[in-house]
Parts: structure tokens; sequence; C-alpha cells
């Protein structure tokens, strides 16, 4: 998934990387923590490093910590991936239970029929 802006493309996944790393304040308990390659958080953080033009995060042999950059970027990094994933929620939300009207022809001889089923389960109103 990519977010655009301004020619920019940021991808949630190495947003989330980043998150995760400055959650866990060291890219290997991140990786660990996530069950993935500490190449891969590292590569995807690098590339949000050089897509933002500034380091993120100060690294050292004991862990990894943000920037001032990357304690502003990890404020709106949360706020986006939280919004991206209540997003995800909304869609599935609608696509479950879907609303709406719906317009039926039928015969006066089984309108009777519709409205006990209506009446069982469904919120219907038979004009």
């Amino acid at each position: 998934m990519l977010f655009l802006h301004r020619r920019e493309a940021y991808d949630l996944k190495a947003l989330r990387a980043f998150c995760n790393v400055a959650e866990f304040g060291s890219f290997s308990r991140a990786a660990t923590a996530l069950g993935v390659a500490q190449s891969v958080l590292s590569r995807q953080v690098s590339a949000l490093e050089i897509e933002l033009g500034a380091r993120l995060f100060y690294r050292s042999g004991r862990g990894a910590t943000p920037t001032e950059l990357g304690e502003a970027v990890r404020s709106r990094a949360k706020s986006l991936l939280a919004d991206s994933e209540q997003l995800l929620l909304d869609a599935r939300g609608v696509r479950d239970n879907p609303a709406g009207n719906v317009d039926l022809g039928v015969v006066p001889a089984i309108t009777h029929l519709l409205g006990v089923a209506c009446r069982r389960g469904c919120a219907a109103t038979i004009r």
C-alpha cells in the first residue's frame, strides 16, 4: 500500500517497521518480536530515511534511538497506520454488513408472505 503525497510514496510496511524499531529500541529486538529478519527491517527503514533525506535513528551497539526528526515522523506514522487500519475495518464492515434500499416487484398474492418473513428477521418496509 502506498500513500502518495507530492511525488513521494510512503510504504506502510516501511512506516510500520520504523515504528516497531522505535518502540523496541533496536532493530534486532523489533525483528525478533515481529518474526522477521533484522536485515528486512533495516532495509525498510533505510529506504524510508533515503526517501525523507535524513536519519531517523541514532544507531549504536546498544540499539536505536529516534532522532528529533524520527520522533516527529513517529508521531505522524503512528497516526497514519492507525488511520489505515481503521479504513480496512470500515471497508470490511460495509462489505460484511451491506445496507440500503432494495425494490422488489411481486404479485399481490405473495406480499403477505414477505411481510411474515421480514417480521422474522429483516428491517424492511413493505409499500
